[in-house]
């Protein structure tokens, strides 16, 4: 080894006493040998794996306190508002459909066989006014005594017998327009209650209904189911017997006698028709 290369080594190795200083030759080698060889071994040295350790979570950005608070509340108070301004604007709907059917005035129409019953309960209580308002403006009645527009002189009429209607049975025979509904009717009299005969079935109405309003009817009244024999002829016999003169002025004989039979309401007839029928059901009572 060179002088330069030992004093390389002194230099790079110094030690605090002189006698441990390396002069000679053989012990500088052994000593580098020993310096290579640490120098290679620690090289060599199997060094312990690091684990790589995970980066923290990145910690959230903070938000003012106002700000959180909207981001949580802020979904279900939406909806919230949304299903309350829906049911606030059917509330109004509903109560402005309900307003404008008040104002307007008009009630649900009825049922066609509704109406039909209506009307034979206000005959049976002699409403001609009742009667009437179920009409049609371009109404048609036939089998009555008179037309619909004196329809008052007829219930008057029916007042003064004491005629009682009853509906039996109503039932729709016809889709239309118009519909059609046929009613059975029973009926009686003071005549008949006094003589203990009747209330008598059989005659109909025929009614043909459009928009909630009669636009025809068509009455059927039955006589021959006992009335005229029990009761109709036992009072006109009475009548001619007791009062002859003014037989023709409550019943229309008609041109060959009495054929015809129709009675007649006039105001004066209405005064007879109560007067004779009081005398008559108080001479047939027991």
């Amino acid at each position: 080894m060179s002088n330069q290369l030992l004093g390389n080594l002194r230099d790079a190795n110094p030690i605090p006493h002189p006698d441990r200083l390396l002069t000679d030759e053989a012990d500088a080698r052994a000593f580098l040998a020993t310096v290579q060889e640490r120098r290679h071994g620690m090289a060599n040295k199997t060094q312990p794996e690091v684990q790589p350790t995970e980066a923290p979570p990145r910690p959230t950005e903070a938000r003012p306190d106002s700000e959180a608070v909207i981001s949580v509340v802020r979904g279900p108070r939406r909806r919230f508002v949304y299903g309350l301004a829906a049911a606030v604007a059917v509330l109004i709907v509903g109560t402005l459909t309900w307003i404008a059917f008040i104002d307007d005035g008009e009630s649900p129409v009825a049922a066609p066989v509704d109406i039909g019953r209506s009307f034979i309960e206000a005959q049976d209580a002699w409403d001609a006014e009742a009667a009437i308002a179920l009409f049609a403006p371009n109404k048609l009645a036939t089998g009555f005594l008179t037309v619909v527009e004196e329809f008052p002189s007829y219930y008057a009429w029916l007042e003064t017998l004491d005629w009682r209607y009853t509906a039996e049975e109503c039932n729709q025979v016809a889709v239309g327009p118009p519909v059609e509904v046929t009613c059975s009717y029973s009926y009686e009299n003071a005549w008949t209650q006094a003589l203990g005969v009747g209330p008598y079935s059989g005659s109909s109405m025929r009614f043909f209904i459009a928009d909630g309003q009669i636009q025809q009817l068509n009455n059927t009244f039955i006589t021959n189911t006992g009335f005229s024999v029990q009761a109709w002829e036992v009072f006109t016999d009475w009548v001619s017997d007791t009062h002859p003169e003014n037989l023709n002025v409550i019943i229309d004989l008609g041109i060959e006698g009495r054929t015809a039979d129709v009675p007649i309401v006039t105001p004066e007839a209405l005064v007879l028709w109560e007067q004779y029928t009081n005398e008559f059901v108080a001479s047939v009572a027991p």
